[in-house]
């Protein structure tokens, strides 16, 4: 292995960073997490996948550096994410969009080849979706799984489509192949295990809602086992405000008297309510 090799893989790989912290970004956006917790998506969701599934193929494309005898580059990272994650639909036209784009815009011998591989990959992650979909744990593994059977077909396509020149170089097809292979696959799963974590940490805090809901409810039967009375009315409004995590303040009106307790955080909790 030469070290310009191995510069190329350091080069791509230094893409691949700067494209994953944008999408770790994006993923804190609400509207992102909208868009993964619904069961089917809005034509806003599709619109906005398409577009930045699509700007980050693309871009993939073009951050690349030369190696056996063809392009190093991580185009495929943002088709299978596009499919994985947004279906068939969304994987389709990702594809569609940066397949046309290599096959016309950046002029080699096997663009167009390159190209309706693209397009292929593209449907072909979409399809694999809904299977991915139905796995609750480590996710990063099925999707590992994945991208890595679509860029072996991707690259065993190649392969037959550009015979006999492959078999008669056949270290500079690996050369080229692998390091994009192993790369992409590897971006691909560590996409997901991001996805996954915020899948759990959403579960978790559903898990403790619906705990601290019951919770709250038990006590307040227990307070009121003996009645609605002077002396547990106190006790209650304290027991609401303190049990349920989303409620500031609490007010029980009880024989023409208020009892009221806070739990403020902010200063604009405190004129919540105010005319």
């Amino acid at each position: 292995m030469n070290s310009s090799w191995i510069i190329g893989i350091q080069h791509v790989w230094f893409g691949i960073s700067i494209f994953l912290l944008l999408l770790l970004l994006i993923c804190r956006t609400t509207f992102f997490r909208e868009a993964i917790s619904a069961k089917h998506f809005s034509r806003r969701h599709m619109v906005f996948f398409i577009l930045l599934f699509s700007v980050l193929s693309i871009c993939g494309t073009y951050w690349n550096v030369r190696a056996g005898g063809g392009i190093i580059n991580f185009r495929a990272v943002g088709i299978i994410l596009a499919g994985l994650i947004g279906g068939p639909v969304v994987g389709t036209v990702t594809g569609l969009i940066t397949g046309f784009h290599r096959a016309f815009f950046i002029p080699t011998d096997a663009a167009f080849i390159h190209g309706g591989l693209t397009i292929i990959q593209g449907i072909a992650a979409g399809f694999l979706s809904k299977r991915l979909k139905k796995h609750h744990h480590q996710l990063w593994m099925w999707a590992f799984l994945d991208a890595f059977t679509l860029e072996i077909l991707f690259w065993l396509f190649y392969a037959f489509l550009t015979f006999p020149q492959t078999i008669s170089h056949p270290e500079d097809f690996f050369a080229l192949s692998l390091p994009i292979i192993v790369t992409n696959t590897i971006a691909v799963s560590l996409f997901y295990m991001v996805i996954e974590f915020f899948i759990h940490q959403r579960d978790s805090e559903k898990t403790q809602t619906t705990k601290n809901t019951f919770d709250a409810v038990a006590a307040l039967f227990a307070t009121l086992h003996d009645g609605f009375n002077d002396a547990n009315i106190s006790k209650i409004a304290e027991l609401m405000t303190s049990s349920l995590p989303s409620l500031i303040w609490t007010a029980i009106s009880y024989k023409d008297q208020f009892y009221t307790r806070t739990k403020y955080k902010t200063e604009a909790d405190e004129t919540q309510g105010d005319d």
